[in-house]
């Protein structure tokens, strides 16, 4: 019997070492939400830590003992790690150090702001890629009106190779949003998000904040840095169920992550107020879909990325710009600015997460 109870103690060990959560931090231990994870041997997968920074557990189900683990956040070092060489239930990520260009904005504005961008989006359906647009292109407004217009210089399309199978398994009516261009909005500046929800920020140091509600729930955060300023934003007020055409449709997530220039001659809350020394930005945007003749919901997750190559200013109109972004029906482009964009902040995309695409 003593036996009996000793086999019955190794096995629960191994399970609950073998399942254990695994949570990525940052120096100070503190949970990094959304870090993008890459399987080896699941290379047309993806998925991403939680807001608490835990690896869901399906992720850590479908991991082998050798299996090599990619790990990349736009604002820390890319790390790779065997999967059998994990042996602590955390894994620390070093924060990325930029050496970032000297720029001047003049007191007095032209009438017009420009952003040159590169710019990525993808949907994933259940964690496998079904739409993927990438490109180079202008966003183009007025000083005094956040309303982007844009025009894509250089772009790809591409499309699941079994896009067929993807869409006659999905029942619903609804349409999947495509990989459009992203935009930046109004809404998504900090200043804004913050004075519209009536949010509270606390400082817990000279360089970090909490985001709250009037009843003291985590919104985000604000990190001061050395040449940087990050927001993370959990638009908590977007996620709601609604019912259409048979379809119970839940928005289950709305982030929003953005990196600013840091300027010591500005206050922080004059700062993010616009998009002047925007550097990047990340939307996060996740939906269940359960139509009535189904039993399972299926999960479509869109990521939308821009990065900054640079911001002007100007009195004249030098382009054609237009309020349209839909997904380009085919590719245009002369260069691989994929992997040249001149961007302060920007990684490539691995070439693997394209496999069981076909470009349009």
């Amino acid at each position: 019997m003593k036996y009996f109870y000793s086999v019955i103690a190794l096995i629960i060990l191994i399970t609950s070492t073998t399942h254990s959560q695994i949570v990525v931090v940052d120096q100070n231990n503190n949970p990094i939400p959304y870090v993008d994870i890459i399987i080896s041997n699941k290379k047309t997968f993806f998925w991403q830590t939680d807001l608490s920074g835990n690896i869901p557990q399906n992720t850590i189900n479908k991991m082998t003992r050798n299996d090599s683990i990619v790990l990349r956040h736009i604002s820390y070092k890319t790390k790779v790690i065997i999967r059998d060489s994990i042996i602590k239930d955390t894994i620390m990520l070093l924060p990325n150090i930029y050496n970032l260009k000297e720029i001047e904005i003049n007191s007095k504005m032209p009438k017009y702001q420009k952003i040159n961008a590169c710019f990525r989006n993808s949907v994933r359906q259940d964690g496998q890629l079904v739409y993927y647009s990438d490109g180079e292109t202008d966003y183009f407004t007025k000083n005094k009106k956040i309303e982007y217009s844009l025009f894509r210089k250089s772009y790809r399309s591409f499309e699941n190779k079994n896009i067929s199978e993807f869409l006659n398994n999905y029942k619903t009516s609804i349409p999947i949003n495509k990989a459009y261009t992203p935009t930046t909005e109004d809404i998504y500046l900090p200043y804004n998000f913050i004075k519209k929800h009536k949010l509270i920020q606390f400082f817990t140091d000279a360089f970090n904040s909490k985001i709250l509600t009037p009843d003291s729930n985590i919104v985000g955060e604000m990190r001061i840095g050395s040449n940087t300023i990050t927001y993370e934003l959990n638009n908590i007020f977007e996620l709601k169920t609604q019912k259409a055409l048979n379809t119970e449709v839940t928005t289950t997530d709305f982030y929003i992550y953005m990196v600013f220039r840091k300027d010591d001659e500005q206050d922080v809350t004059e700062l993010n107020k616009s998009y002047n020394k925007l550097l990047y930005l990340k939307i996060i945007y996740g939906q269940t879909f359960k139509h009535d003749k189904e039993k399972k919901k299926r999960k479509i997750e869109t990521i939308e990325e821009i990065f900054v190559e640079n911001i002007s200013f100007t009195n004249l109109k030098d382009q054609d710009y237009s309020k349209h972004s839909g997904m380009p029906r085919s590719s245009s482009y002369d260069e691989e600015f994929w992997n040249d964009c001149d961007c302060e902040l920007y990684y490539t995309l691995d070439n693997n997460t394209l496999t069981e695409m076909r470009q349009l």
